[in-house]
């Protein structure tokens, strides 16, 4: 008697290996996507503190948001972001701004933190 094709059983135990294949590589899928949000958190933690710094470099050198001392900003959603800001000389002609955000959650449980340093002239 010739065989022709594969039986039912053939199909079946092969239909099982190709099954537990799948199932060995799903959890890099979810471990993937995690990964890509976490990126994404880092990118929005950058961006906050570049546009902030941008900001205070932009303002009057006398504004109130580049007196010494420490400031907050809350307005960036799940982004805190503070800076410092310290008079270099006395009178002062220069003032030195350190930046920092900081994600207030993130896909993989790490907190993400920029720390920006710059200074502005009167």
């Amino acid at each position: 008697m010739s065989e022709r094709g594969s039986s039912l059983v053939e199909t079946l135990v092969a239909l099982v290996i190709i099954q537990l294949g799948l199932l060995a590589v799903a959890p890099l899928f979810v471990l993937g996507t995690r990964v890509m949000a976490s990126a994404g958190t880092m990118g929005t933690v950058g961006a906050a503190a570049v546009a902030r710094m941008e900001r205070l470099r932009a303002l009057p050198f006398a504004d109130p948001n580049l007196a010494a001392g420490s400031h907050t900003d809350n307005t960036v959603p799940d982004v805190a972001v503070t800076w410092t800001v310290t008079d270099d000389a006395n009178p002062a002609f220069f003032k030195t701004i350190t930046v920092t955000a900081r994600s207030r959650r993130d896909p993989m449980g790490l907190q993400k933190v920029i720390t920006l340093h710059g200074q502005r002239g009167k």
